[in-house]
């Protein structure tokens, strides 16, 4: 019984993921951006319009040497701008442009905020219950999310389990 609510629980996690990613894809085309390029402005966006570049990638949860790739190509699409800082010219300023501002502002929510509002709801309804088993859930996978993400490439048998040992 245990075995089957954890294949059920993993397979509806896995269901989720995947929705959320063909979601952010979908967007993404729509805007012709990429899915790091839509972080950037949503992000900037949240931040007043300005931020220096290591605060925007800081916020955007990747590194400053792929946040400079991404501005640039952002750059190219008219909806940022760099600015040096007046007062130390090391540090550079990125800008909404009016063109950027408006694509933020017709961005759907993010699936992922979405998710977000609705586990505040349950975790409003019964606070500790519901954050105990969540932190649960994320430990559990955070301690095997290799083995589960690689099941498939060890097990080609649709049969085997769902953390690679096969049955039997």
């Amino acid at each position: 019984m245990k075995e089957a609510c954890g294949e059920h629980v993993f397979r509806s996690i896995h269901r989720l993921a995947r929705r959320m990613d063909l979601g952010d894809e979908r967007i993404a085309k729509e805007f012709n951006l990429s899915t790091n390029q839509l972080s950037t402005l949503r992000w900037l966006s949240r931040l007043g319009g300005q931020a220096q570049l290591g605060k925007l990638a800081d916020g955007v949860a990747i590194s400053r040497s792929s946040m400079t790739a991404i501005v640039d190509r952002l750059v190219e699409a008219g909806c940022v701008e760099r600015q040096r800082s007046v007062t130390d010219r090391r540090r550079v300023n990125v800008e909404l442009t009016q063109h950027g501002s408006k694509l933020a502002c017709r961005m759907p929510e993010p699936l992922l905020v979405q998710l977000g509002r609705r586990l505040q709801a349950l975790i409003d309804d019964d606070p500790t219950e519901t954050a105990d088993h969540l932190l649960h859930l994320i430990e559990v996978l955070e301690l095997s999310a290799a083995p589960i993400l690689t099941f498939h490439s060890k097990e080609s048998d649709p049969s085997s389990s769902l953390v690679g040992h096969p049955k039997g």
